[in-house]
């Protein structure tokens, strides 16, 4: 399970802290990871997401703060894009309505008490590890039109693709596979960490590549694909790292 993190708004300290206390004792019993920040007023947690300054999987907002109220903050997040799991912290239940309006996962009234701060936790962490797996899944599996057809390629079995007139073909590990979209349009939804252009007409896994010289790209199996000079020293450096990344690798 991938690194939590979480931040806790309450204009008044004591409850801040306490909330702290009964979350990172919540993570610990279930061997969680988690990174928690604290904030005692909301414009600045509210500005440190927006400016990308900070990212948080889970938010517990204060609903009554001097300056902006954690419904308030919400709206704001929401407003930007923000999809992360907000939970209310109240002294009144008569805010929880308002607070599903906003996508509010939940909330709790104050004092909080361990049960059902471990209760929000649980559901939450299960929301959170299916938008991870499917992440993975997005960077594994692409989507593609074949034949009228959609049909999903596993990126591991792609060795390159190529530009062919007004066609995209993807050539696998086994064979073969045509369609009618753009290298352009493609290269996107691909995984940015494993594919990587080498010429205007041409997509490589960088997995794939045994060797990189001047104008060619080699990837085994009596297949080769060209290099433009633009792209030359960004691919050579990047094999070169890899390289002694594999060194470093068996060394250690």
């Amino acid at each position: 399970m991938k690194q939590i993190t979480i931040g806790i708004c309450d204009d008044e300290a004591y409850f801040a802290e306490e909330l702290y206390a009964l979350v990172y004792t919540c993570g610990n019993e279930y061997k969680l990871d988690f990174v928690i920040n604290t904030y005692l007023d909301a414009e600045e947690l509210v500005t440190q997401i927006e400016s990308k300054e900070k990212e948080y999987d889970i938010l517990f907002l204060d609903v009554e703060m001097p300056k902006i109220t954690g419904l308030d903050a919400t709206r704001r997040l929401r407003a930007t894009g923000y999809d992360g799991i907000v939970c209310f912290v109240t002294s009144h239940e008569q805010y929880a309505l308002e607070s599903y309006n906003l996508d509010g996962w939940g909330y709790l009234v104050k004092p909080a008490q361990y049960e059902d701060v471990k209760k929000l936790i649980k559901k939450a962490v299960i929301q959170i590890s299916y938008r991870f797996n499917a992440e993975e899944a997005g960077k594994k599996y692409l989507e593609v039109c074949i034949q009228k057809e959609n049909m999903t390629i596993n990126m591991d079995q792609i060795v390159y693709i190529e530009k062919r007139r007004n066609q995209s073909v993807f050539h696998l590990d086994d064979g073969e596979l045509v369609c009618y979209e753009s290298l352009k349009n493609i290269f996107p939804r691909l995984n940015q960490t494993q594919f990587c252009f080498t010429h205007q007409g041409f997509i490589v896994n960088f997995d794939k590549v045994k060797e990189v010289r001047q104008g060619v790209l080699i990837l085994g199996a009596g297949r080769e694909i060209p290099v433009s000079r633009k792209y030359y020293m960004e691919l050579k450096e990047r094999k070169k790292k890899e390289i002694y990344q594999s060194k470093d690798d068996v060394v250690s």
